[in-house]
């Protein structure tokens, strides 16, 4: 929610757009640089590109989780722990060191650790995004505490870790930082064990001036809302905002990064609810919600559009 370059999701976040990426100062990826910049008129824009997005899927992947007769408590997300295989149809090799808030990342295959702000946690590899235009190829990673989760994209270039992106959910500001060591990738279906901590989440404070509202999707300014998507209905507890009005591309866009979270089905994860500007995209489709990963069914949700209207910060 795929392209040939990445929004997640990332090729994955803005996959069903057809879109490029373009960084703002070419000497390094801008801070905006793995969103999707839109170059194609309104009727390229939400062409069908299943087929292209087809060859990083994920293939069906395996897992146990610890059953509880608990309820969810009402401001949290709770999820039991999750023991299972993780599958990709590559194999990644990273072994690298960040410059500020991360340290020591090392992946062998499709898992692997990250330091972040001094603590190892266990790392896997969700996406590899390949944006050939600027000679990269980025790798989405999620890392995943009982009372954080992260996202973070690796950058390599000619075979160097070079910039690494991290956000959190807690409502940590998307951030990049230069980054050094190697890296690389090869095809092959790689599998290999994930072992995930029970999570006990609590849900974030959300960004101000954003409202969305339509007969399958509600943002309140401030607060959090729901998406019914296709026969799942969602919460949405916004945790980030990225502007891309201006520096990302035409047309530009407003982003809210958020945690959704089904307590009926006990699944979580995070999306992107996107907020298009431009007029001449159909209003059934200036609204799209793109999710990524989701826990502890390690599936992904194909991306949404709907009609509504919307506002943000002035």
């Amino acid at each position: 929610m795929r392209v040939s370059v990445w929004v997640g999701s990332i090729l994955f976040l803005m996959g069903s757009l057809g879109c490029q990426h373009l960084p703002v100062h070419p000497e390094r990826p801008d801070v905006t640089a793995h969103e999707e910049v839109i170059e194609a008129d309104a009727d390229d824009v939400f062409e069908d590109t299943a087929e292209d997005e087809a060859a990083d899927e994920p293939p069906e992947t395996t897992a146990e989780v610890e059953t509880t007769d608990e309820l969810p408590e009402a401001n949290k997300i709770t999820l039991a722990r999750l023991q299972g295989h993780w599958s990709l149809p590559f194999s990644v090799a990273i072994d690298g060191m960040g410059s500020e808030r991360l340290g020591l990342l090392q992946i062998d295959g499709v898992t692997g650790s990250v330091e972040v702000e001094g603590q190892s946690t266990f790392v896997f590899v969700d996406q590899r995004i390949p944006w050939a235009a600027f000679g990269y190829t980025l790798y989405q990673l999620v890392a995943v505490r009982a009372d954080q989760w992260f996202v973070l994209w690796a950058y390599c270039e000619s075979g160097q870790l070079t910039w690494v992106y991290l956000e959190a959910v807690d409502g940590t500001p998307l951030t990049y930082e230069a980054a050094t060591g190697t890296c690389g990738d090869i095809d092959g279906e790689t599998v290999a064990p994930i072992d995930l901590p029970a999570v006990d989440l609590p849900f974030p404070a959300a960004p101000a001036g954003f409202s969305v509202d339509g007969p399958q999707i509600q943002l309140a300014e401030g607060g959090g809302g729901y998406a019914q998507a296709g026969e799942e209905r969602w919460e949405l507890y916004p945790f980030n905002q990225v502007d891309c009005t201006t520096d990302c591309g035409t047309p530009g866009w407003w982003e809210i990064h958020s945690l959704l979270w089904g307590p009926e089905r006990r699944e979580a994860g995070f999306g992107i609810v996107y907020l298009f500007l431009d007029p001449n995209v159909p209003t059934n489709a200036q609204v799209s919600l793109v999710p990524s990963i989701l826990f502890p069914t390690l599936r992904t949700s194909p991306s949404t559009f709907f009609e509504a209207s919307w506002t943000a910060p002035r």
